[in-house]
């Protein structure tokens, strides 16, 4: 579940205000501090991942741990190929990960014609 707590711990730690961080990630400080003030408890997938990016982590620090353990368990179904896709993609920065993701994107429609 989101937990807005961890973006306020990651800009604490980063020396980040929401001005800062609003400029960062090309969020209006208006929607960022409904975020970061709980008003908005389930923020856009698109907005997340652009707080993520301005914050240089996954879009997975802002969620529980609960669902480490089911993340892990589907991780140890895979394949060992696919294992290290995953962990090379997950290594990867910010610009880099948006990349192979738009490239992933073009494979997908192309399956789709």
């Amino acid at each position: 579940m989101f937990d807005r707590n961890k973006i306020l711990s990651i800009m604490e730690h980063k020396g980040l205000t929401k001005y800062a961080l609003s400029k960062l990630s090309g969020i209006s400080q208006t929607t960022l501090g409904d975020i970061l003030g709980g008003k908005k408890v389930s923020p856009k997938v698109d907005t997340l991942e652009r707080i993520a990016e301005a914050l240089e982590v996954p879009v997975t620090s802002f969620f529980d741990d609960v669902n480490d353990n089911k993340i892990e368990d589907e991780f140890k179904k895979l394949s060992e190929e696919n294992k290290l896709f995953f962990s090379k993609y997950e290594n990867l920065n910010p610009k880099a990960k948006k990349q192979m993701y738009q490239i992933l994107k073009t494979f997908e429609d192309e399956t789709e014609e």
